[in-house]
């Protein structure tokens, strides 16, 4: 693989070769994956879409796939309140313990 000069470690860019190549179904598994990763760090579309090599009938393409934005409802902050004190139970003990009118007395 040759490195492209403007970004070290990054292969070289697509070009006609690679788009007959993908158009023939000639395009090489290695090749794609080189193609989505120098577009996933040098494409003008890197922050809205991704780049992924898919395999079909007639060899290996690469395909871009847009990112959904964030929800907007994710960037409200949801706080729950304190919960206020709850006093000790009104009830008589056998009230609290029996449960009320409908218990026996036995």
């Amino acid at each position: 693989m040759t490195l492209h000069r403007a970004r070290p470690g990054i292969g070289r860019p697509p070009d006609k070769a690679d788009h007959a190549a993908q158009a023939k179904g000639e395009l090489s598994e290695q090749r794609a994956k080189e193609i989505c990763d120098h577009l996933g760090a040098t494409h003008a579309d890197r922050e809205t879409h991704q780049w992924m090599p898919r395999r079909t009938d007639n060899g290996w393409q690469v395909v871009k796939i847009a990112v959904p934005p964030p929800e907007d409802n994710l960037t409200a902050e949801t706080r729950a309140d304190e919960r206020p004190e709850v006093g000790e139970d009104p009830r008589d003990a056998l009230g609290r313990n029996v449960g009320g009118p409908w218990g026996g007395t036995g």
